[in-house]
């Protein structure tokens, strides 16, 4: 796919591409988020940010970086006409001033994929392709349905370490009851390869929110742009999702940031 394009001296248009392996398997949005699953997802992301360490990429502005979250306030007229709406984006505002700006410059910081939604990571589908069925996760000789890797490294960035964490679980909330349980899946999977330290577990819930924001208000604006289906693909279970985190308490907060222990 090209990412940018000029035209050299002679007339000639030259391209930038992004050559990558391909990854045989299929999405995570084809298979039901157990969690098992989950685990699954938790110890790749941890391998993920572990392999990224001392990696110096991803330095630009991105205004899907977490850090530039207030700068979504410059998008909230998309959803003038909805004042609950409004003010649900509102309280996300105000967490994330109050818990998470003290912190901004001692958070520990790496690249991270910046995405990992259930349409960016990819699962082995060994079973299904030998057409046998088979819940793998009962199966320990199985990987059928189990994180393989992750695709689409276009929102890369050098940003907080805790925010792949936040904005995987995040995603991964979407179709699920139990909040808390995705939460704490993903977490203890993932710092078996990196451990967080407690003032990065202690936005978790905030950056969680964060990103669901985001995703939502900047749906609003671009589908006001331009009515294409897909820029809607989170946001109807994305404000569901929202409104059940915010509607935690303060020991519902700190169980979901895997700080009760």
């Amino acid at each position: 796919s090209n990412n940018s394009n000029n035209n050299n001296a002679s007339g000639e248009t030259t391209y930038v591409v992004r050559m990558l392996s391909f990854v045989e398997g299929k999405l995570l949005q084809d298979f039901p988020q157990t969690l098992p699953r989950l685990r699954s997802l938790g110890d790749k992301l941890g391998l993920f940010t572990k392999a990224m360490k001392g990696f110096e990429g991803g330095r630009r502005e991105h205004l899907w970086d977490i850090r530039h979250f207030l700068l979504i306030k410059n998008f909230m007229p998309a959803l003038k006409d909805d004042a609950f709406k409004s003010s649900l984006i509102e309280q996300c505002f105000e967490m994330f001033e109050q818990n998470v700006i003290p912190l901004k410059t001692s958070l520990p910081r790496c690249v991270v994929h910046n995405d990992a939604n259930d349409n960016n990571v990819i699962v082995f589908d060994d079973c299904a392709k030998n057409g046998v069925d088979c819940e793998c996760e009962e199966k320990q000789d199985h990987v059928c349905g189990l994180v393989k890797g992750f695709i689409d490294l276009g929102d890369l960035v050098y940003t907080w370490r805790i925010a792949d964490a936040a904005i995987t679980i995040a995603y991964a909330c979407l179709q699920q009851d139990d909040l808390v349980s995705v939460s704490r899946t993903i977490v203890e999977a993932c710092v078996q390869h990196i451990p967080l330290e407690a003032q990065e577990l202690s936005v978790l819930h905030t950056l969680a929110c964060a990103r669901l924001a985001t995703s939502v208000v900047l749906s609003a604006h671009n589908y006001a742009e331009n009515p294409d289906p897909y820029l809607l693909i989170h946001a109807t279970p994305g404000w569901a999702c929202l409104e059940k985190l915010l509607a935690m308490d303060s020991e519902t907060i700190k169980k979901f940031n895997c700080l009760d222990t």
